[in-house]
């Protein structure tokens, strides 16, 4: 009988390092619920735009209608966390038809042999609790480079639903010329600011641990 006890102890001793043992693993490795989560942009309410600087001899104000995106994990856990959208070029809007020919055409967007461009984060920084940096590649014109988005994050609850959303504001600051989009130099100039306007959500199942938190 003692000899029973004796196994039966020494089996649950090596059943409760093992389960130590692999806690920890998931734990290195990130493994949870938050890192599963997917949140989509709610494309009713998200707007990418543009805007030239002011010493352009024309400044040009715009944004692109159709695109897609998500953020894949938790900033809380920057190793297991992506961002990413695409944008189809030829939705590039100014309110001015003319001129939004052009910016399709070859001289700038080129919608013909490039009809997307995409961000692809590379590293994501929390900065406090509304604050982050979201570092990544940005391959337009079939050139790929990086920028580096600063972010401002809201997370509020529906009231009716109990949804968690993602309200993110993100700034970038580019040098088109870095793309190889040189033309009608000194008329528009080189540095265009790009902000994303993005709400996010995913379907509620994780929201106890839900990214940007």
């Amino acid at each position: 009988m003692m000899g029973r006890m004796n196994s039966w102890g020494q089996g649950y001793r090596e059943v409760r390092r093992y389960c130590a043992g692999a806690c920890l693993l998931l734990m290195c490795l990130g493994y949870s619920d938050a890192v599963l989560a997917d949140w989509q942009f709610d494309k009713d309410k998200s707007r990418i735009s543009f805007l030239t600087t002011k010493e352009s001899f024309a400044q040009i104000k715009g944004g692109f209608h159709s695109f897609d995106g998500r953020i894949k994990g938790s900033p809380e856990d920057p190793l297991h966390t992506a961002a990413n959208f695409i944008i189809q070029t030829s939705s590039i809007s100014t309110g001015i038809g003319i001129r939004d020919s052009v910016l399709r055409g070859a001289a700038f967007f080129n919608v013909k042999a490039f009809p997307t461009m995409e961000f692809k984060s590379t590293k994501i920084t929390k900065v406090d609790a509304t604050h982050a940096t979201v570092r990544g590649d940005l391959t337009m014109l079939g050139i790929t480079k990086p920028l580096v988005f600063d972010v401002t994050l809201d997370k509020p609850t529906d009231t009716v639903t109990k949804a968690i959303k993602i309200n993110a504001t993100a700034l970038a600051t580019m040098n088109r010329y870095d793309w190889g989009m040189t033309t009608f130099v000194p008329a528009v100039g080189p540095e265009i600011t790009v902000r994303v306007d993005a709400v996010l959500m995913n379907d509620g199942t994780d929201s106890e641990e839900s990214p940007l938190r």
